[in-house]
Formats: C-alpha cells, structure tokens, sequence
C-alpha cells in the first residue's frame, strides 16, 4: 500500500444501517475484535483514541472520510448469516490517479511513525482475520484483478503535515497484481519491510482459492536478545517465519485495496495506477489483534 496523495477533500460521517443484531467492536486492555456487523465512518475532528476504525477512501487525488469515494466503496454486509466489511474498487470514470478504500486503527496521513503494538519479551502480538476476495483475485496476481491489497501492521507512513512518505515499516499478507515490484510482489505473499526494503518476501504455499474464506494470521514476538521472530500462517499451516535482528518500531493495524501497480518498492513514488476492467473486492469477515 503506498499513497502518494497529499490534499484532504469532502468529508462526511454516515452509518450503514443493516438489518442485522448491532454489536460494536470490542475494545480490550490489551485486545480489539470486530466481526464488522456495521461500518461506522469517523470525522476528522475524532481522534485515533475514539473507537474505533478508520474507514477513508481516496480518489482523484483527495482523502474521503466516508462510505464511498469517487471509485471506491466501504460497506457491511451479510450472506447465510455471515456479517463481513467490504472494500470494493471499481472501474473509474476518471482514471489515472490513486483510487484506495481502506480500514485502518490510526488515521493514515495524521498518524506517521505511530503505533499501537509492539511486542515484549513473553508478550507477542498475535493479529488473525478472516478474509477471501473476488473471483477476479488470483493467487499468483493473474487474472483480471488490479493493484495490491493487504493485511498489515505497518507505521503509517504517510505523513501530510510534512508532505512526504516516511520509509516503510511493515509485516503481513499482502497481494500484487502480476509484474509488481518487476515481479517479486506478484501474487498472494508474506513480508515484512524495513525502510522499504523487503527483508522477508515469500509466496505463500500452498496456493489457495482467493475467493474461499481463509484465515490468515500473524504472530510478532520479541526476545530478552533484542531479536524479533514473526511467524505466518494461512488455515492453520505456516506459511512463513523469518528472525529479525534490527527489531521493528511499534505499528498499527491495516486493510486495504487499491489500483496501485508498485514498480520498484524503494521508490515508493514510481507506481502506476491501473484502472480495474469490473469491480473488485476484499471481504473482512473477522479480526482479531491482541498482545498476549
């Protein structure tokens, strides 16, 4: 996920109103769990201590504080009795520019260098959620499917007050569309970035069907040594593990879609944004974060 957009336009607070049993996010000492019966949309005048997401879309070179974008979506839904959050692109009227929708713990642009976990010695961070996409996602980035999306922890490195992007800090689940980064962040991957540079980038095997639900997970833990060790998993299997010795900062939770084909990774402004030929998905039909 790499922004470059720097100007905040339209703002607007909405609810979606389902027919479904309300139950908000549960917020713990130590802990969030939300099974997304509803999307609520903050305004830039709460802060990232209110409960609780961060549902912003972005398009046409301005941030949107609500529902829908100029080609972007957030919404609740439900199907055979599953409630799930949906972050949708589609086709854009007007392409060429950036198109996100996303939902994220700490307000992106206003949060830089922030973070809400970090692990301690015999207290890991363990995040999981259940997640599948549209038909058009597939495993190895082929397919119809535009962009990139994600599951992170990562430092929110957009930074508007000093317009820039600070250097990426991040691990998770992550998908690119075929030939992103020259081909190394094709596809369905786990990868943790320092300083915009991938040091763990695997494919994760065995493949799976994007448009099953699957459950991804990711635990972070620290050691008395210094080192950091972070461990992948998808339906239970692992699917990566890596040791760090330069451990990473404190970092905060996020999903996303966007349009953004990422060329070269250490630059993070030599993307192009490919406007997608049909609409586009990822469903959140759970998540779990909590530090043990």
């Amino acid at each position: 996920m790499l922004h470059k957009i720097f100007n905040v336009v339209g703002v607007m607070t909405l609810i979606l109103a389902i027919s479904l049993p309300v139950e908000a996010t549960v917020v713990g000492i130590n802990s969030v769990f939300d099974t997304f019966d509803e999307v609520i949309v903050k305004d830039p005048s709460d802060t990232d201590l209110d409960p609780y997401w961060w549902i912003i879309q972005n398009g046409d070179l301005g941030q949107y504080y609500a529902l829908c974008g100029d080609a972007s979506c957030t919404s609740a839904l439900s199907e055979n009795g599953t409630t799930f959050a949906r972050l949708q692109l589609q086709p854009d009227a007007t392409p060429g520019n950036l198109t996100i929708s996303e939902i994220s713990e700490l307000r992106t642009g206003y949060s830089s260098g922030q973070g809400v976990w970090l692990p301690t010695p015999d207290h890991p961070v363990i995040a999981t959620a259940r997640v599948r996409f549209s038909p058009n996602y597939v495993e190895d980035g082929s397919g119809e499917a535009v962009g990139s999306a994600g599951f992170w922890l990562y430092n929110s490195y957009i930074d508007f007050p000093n317009q820039t992007l600070q250097p990426i800090k991040a691990l998770g689940f992550a998908w690119g569309e075929a030939g992103s980064g020259g081909g190394d962040f094709d596809g369905l991957h786990v990868m943790v970035l320092r300083d915009n540079v991938a040091v763990y980038n695997k494919t994760v095997r065995p493949a799976v069907d994007m448009s099953d639900w699957m459950t991804w997970q990711m635990k972070w833990s620290a050691g008395a040594n210094g080192k950091q060790d972070i461990r992948f998993w998808v339906d239970d299997k692992p699917v990566g593990h890596v040791v760090l010795h330069d451990p990473l900062p404190a970092l905060s939770l996020t999903f996303w879609i966007d349009n953004q084909f990422v060329q070269d990774l250490s630059d993070p402004l030599s993307a192009e944004f490919h406007n997608p030929a049909a609409d586009q998905y990822f469903d959140i039909d759970s998540v779990e974060i909590y530090q043990e």
